[in-house]
Formats: structure tokens, sequence, C-alpha cells
């Protein structure tokens, strides 16, 4: 963060961003003991259910849930949009973080412990399982059993 000339006055500190809200969610003693799936569970809350950000289900195709700047200002997006939310949030926490390339769709993994949390950014932050991932695969690809990656079968 660049430095404040002197004599300028102090930067505003924004109590209500994105970045606060995260930031005051891991103070919580459960959310910050390591659980992956608590993890989730913060961040889903935090930009899915304080900031209501959400997939644009309605018009997936239009260009502006591309662009980061239009999707923060919407709080609607592609999955790939989303999930750059996902990962500065989990960075603003202090947790780890990656993406995943899916086939037909972009994750998210929240690292905590040994484990990790699968989330579906585009629905809200759900978490996934083995069994929601073979059905995920089923819907975007069809029946085809090798469509499954190893992770899945």
């Amino acid at each position: 963060m660049p430095r404040t000339p002197i004599g300028a006055p102090p930067r505003r500190r924004y109590p209500n961003s994105p970045r606060a809200a995260v930031a005051a969610a891991t103070l919580h003693r459960d959310a910050d003991a390591g659980d992956a799936e608590r993890r989730r569970e913060v961040l889903a809350s935090v930009i899915h259910g304080r900031f209501r950000f959400a997939g644009d289900t309605e018009r997936y195709d239009d260009p502006a849930n591309a662009n980061l700047i239009q999707v923060t200002e919407r709080r609607l997006g592609l999955p790939v949009a989303l999930g750059v939310l996902w990962l500065h949030a989990a960075e603003a926490a202090g947790w780890a973080a990656h993406g995943i390339d899916f086939p037909g769709h972009f994750l998210v993994a929240v690292e905590g412990g040994r484990a990790q949390a699968l989330v579906d950014v585009f629905a809200g932050g759900a978490g996934l399982a083995a069994p929601d991932l073979r059905a995920l695969i089923k819907r975007i690809e069809g029946e085809r059993p090798s469509s499954a990656p190893a992770c899945c079968a």
C-alpha cells in the first residue's frame, strides 16, 4: 500500500467494504480454526449473503458478467469473475484458496488444515462433494461416462 504523503489527510477506512467484512467475519473464534468447510461458510455469508453477489442465470452471456468492475457494481457475474472475488476475500482473511478449471465451470477450493472445501461460486457459494461434482459434469457435458475427471470417479 502506498504511503500517505506528509501533511496529507489519512486514508479513509471503509468499514462496509468486502475486505473489512471478511476481516470482521474471521474474528469469530470458529471461523479461523482451520476448518475448510467453516471457511467456505464464512466467505459465502459475506460475499453472497451480506454483499449479495450472485451468478447471473438470466443473462449468462452478457459481457458485463465478465467485466470485474461491472460485476462489483451489479453484484452479478460469471463463475470466473465471482471466483476472483472469492480468491481476494480468502487472501484478505489470510486463507489459502485457488481456482479450479472444472469442465465447463469454474470452481474455487478453500484450504484449511489438511482438507479443501470445493465451492460453486456461481451457486451462492455452495459446498460441493464428489456426488455434486458428478452431477455438475453430467449437467454440463451429458451422460458420457468418460467425461468424469479422476476426482469424481
